[in-house]
């Protein structure tokens, strides 16, 4: 290991005379490097998760890639499109155990899981009530990704939010058994 002689702040140069001054200073630059903090971020939802374009095709790069790069983060996306919190054979619940399932990371250097979407559950027949999916979910989600904030994002895409589009994200934002690890992102449904 090199001995940290100098450095600059704001465009100063210090020197270091101390030896013992600079193995500290060195041994906190290795502490801090970009890789220590590096971390995961697992993504479930809807086609929103996957980009795609109401005309047709993905955006490239898609949201959630763009979110990991801007953290630093390595992404791990089991959004499947058409899925939501109550949608038979395609919800959010099972994105939750494939994630949860696959060991190909460490699931406690998980630091975020966002969960994006809602659209469908608030297109489906007889607006459906998605407090029960949406505990059941967050618990899941905080006993496996234990190091986890748990961000429940819900979009609306081009639903009209009368009372019972709204009543639908509402439903969605309730809190599970523990509510000290899991945001909501619920101003951006303007109702």
């Amino acid at each position: 290991m090199a001995n940290v002689k100098e450095f600059e702040v704001l465009g100063r140069v210090i020197n270091i005379r101390d030896p013992q001054a600079r193995a500290a200073i060195e041994n906190l630059i290795e502490e801090i490097k970009p890789e220590a903090y590096a971390g995961e971020m697992v993504v479930l939802g809807d086609s929103f998760t996957q980009g795609y374009l109401s005309g047709g095709g993905y955006a490239n790069p898609n949201m959630p890639t763009i979110i990991a790069n801007e953290l630093g983060l390595n992404l791990h996306n089991y959004g499947v499109n058409a899925s939501g919190y109550t949608i038979d054979g395609n919800n959010f619940q099972s994105q939750a155990e494939r994630a949860i399932a696959d060991t190909s990371y460490d699931h406690s250097k998980v630091k975020y899981v966002l969960v994006i979407g809602g659209i469908n559950d608030a297109n489906a027949a007889g607006f459906p009530n998605c407090t029960q999916a949406s505990k059941i979910l967050q618990n899941t989600l905080t006993n496996a990704f234990v190091n986890a904030t748990i961000w429940i994002i819900p979009n609306w895409g081009a639903v009209a939010l009368d009372i019972q589009h709204t009543e639908v994200f509402r439903s969605i934002c309730v809190v599970g058994n523990d509510n000290s690890r899991v945001t909501f992102f619920y101003d951006n449904l303007k109702t």
